[in-house]
Order: C-alpha cells, then sequence, then structure tokens
C-alpha cells in the first residue's frame, strides 16, 4: 500500500512538471515617470513628466491554468523635467523666456509578479502585481533655455555610484493587459503598469530633500511558450 502510495505521488508530481510551461518574449513600450520631491522642493520647482522608454525581456512560468509568476529584467529610462519662466525686457519690450531641466535617469529593473489570467484559448485578460528591485545605472541632465529660440546650455553627466545617491530602489508594481494567442508557440501580448518606488533615491547631506520616483509603462511584446 505504501509503495502504491508513493508511486501515486511521484506520478502525478512528474505530471504536474509536464504541465508546467515557461514563457519567455521581448517587450518595450513608451514611459512615463515622474518623481516626487519632498523637503526643499521650492528650490526645484514642480516636476512635470517625462516621457522615455522602457524595453526588455521577460519571463513566465505557469503555475496553472489561472496564476502564474512572472519576471524579467528590463531598462527603463526614466525622469523628470522642471521649467522656470522669467521675463527679459529687451528694448523696453517684455520678452518670455524659460528655462529648462531635464533630468534622465537609466534604470534596471528586475520585478518579481504573480500573475492572474481569465479568458478563453484565444484571448486572455490579466492583472499582475508584486515587488520590483531596481539600479540606477547613470543619469544626466539637460539644460536648454528659450529666448525666441531655442538654445542648448549643455548636457551634464550625473554619477550615481557616489555617496549622494542610492542606485538600488525597492518599489511595488501592478499592472493588467491582453494576450493574445498567434499559434501553439507565439503569444502577442499589450499592457500597462504602474510602479512607485519605495526609496529615496537621495543621500544629499546639506539640503532637505527626498526624492522617489514613479511611472507608468506602456508595452506591447511578443513570447514563446515552451
Amino acid at each position: 500500500m505504501k509503495n502504491f502510495l508513493f508511486s501515486f505521488l511521484l506520478l502525478f508530481t512528474f505530471q504536474r512538471t509536464l504541465e508546467a510551461q515557461h514563457q519567455i518574449g521581448i517587450e518595450t513600450g513608451p514611459s512615463f515617470s515622474n518623481m516626487n520631491i519632498q523637503g526643499d522642493a521650492d528650490l526645484l520647482g514642480t516636476p512635470q513628466t517625462f516621457t522615455g522608454v522602457r524595453t526588455g525581456l521577460s519571463y513566465q512560468y505557469n503555475l496553472n491554468h489561472l496564476f502564474s509568476i512572472q519576471s524579467g529584467l528590463y531598462y527603463n529610462m526614466t525622469g523628470f523635467k522642471i521649467i522656470r519662466g522669467i521675463d527679459i525686457d529687451l528694448f523696453n519690450i517684455p520678452v518670455p523666456a524659460n528655462v529648462r531641466a531635464v533630468t534622465r535617469l537609466h534604470f534596471l529593473e528586475l520585478p518579481l509578479l504573480l500573475r492572474a489570467e481569465f479568458g478563453n484559448d484565444q484571448v486572455t485578460a490579466f492583472i499582475h502585481a508584486g515587488p520590483q528591485i531596481s539600479y540606477a545605472m547613470d543619469g544626466d541632465l539637460l539644460l536648454r533655455t528659450r529666448l525666441l529660440v531655442d538654445f542648448n546650455l549643455g548636457n551634464y553627466d550625473i554619477n550615481m555610484s557616489n555617496s549622494n545617491f542610492r542606485q538600488y530602489e525597492m518599489g511595488g508594481v501592478v499592472g493588467a493587459g491582453l494576450n493574445a494567442k498567434l499559434n501553439d508557440r507565439f503569444y502577442f501580448k499589450a499592457g500597462v503598469d504602474y510602479m512607485h518606488g519605495l526609496t529615496d533615491l537621495t543621500k544629499e547631506p546639506v539640503i532637505n530633500l527626498s526624492t522617489t520616483r514613479y511611472s507608468v509603462n506602456t508595452n506591447i511584446g511578443l513570447s514563446y511558450r515552451f
């Protein structure tokens, strides 16, 4: 009897392993990000949304017909813009001008999400949520001014590895989308995610400043199931 139960359990486990399916793919799309700045934020001004790009490789392990574990490795160019307006008198004529500072931050992102999927064999809708760890590789600051015409004031590198920044970031992700079956192996995906960072990216000792980033990431992709 014990041998029978052991054999049945072994066969059941082996069958479940065979049923488990993996899915790898590539995704890309625009990202819309900004920075939540607290403390002496008046020194910087009000940040505005920056449009970047997010692209990378996805991986999905199907637990059963409903739930799966989703991960991947993505590059995400996020950032924010600050625009300050100034008025200049030119030959006693008021001329509006502004200075625009665009901060771009280049991140590698590694999410770990629980995904639930609903639908039929051809088209499914999904939702997913979970934590994400990110690494800030580099950054740059682009300065522009507009006085009748646009002027480039220069590009400046932001060294994210110095002591004023935190390169590792913890965050949370929620999202939803659609998955369409192209054939027995290939699937097309379209979705949108919201990411909110939980780590203060600055370690500035002089001024009282706290910065956390957030972004809305849209994506389309193609995946292969095996």
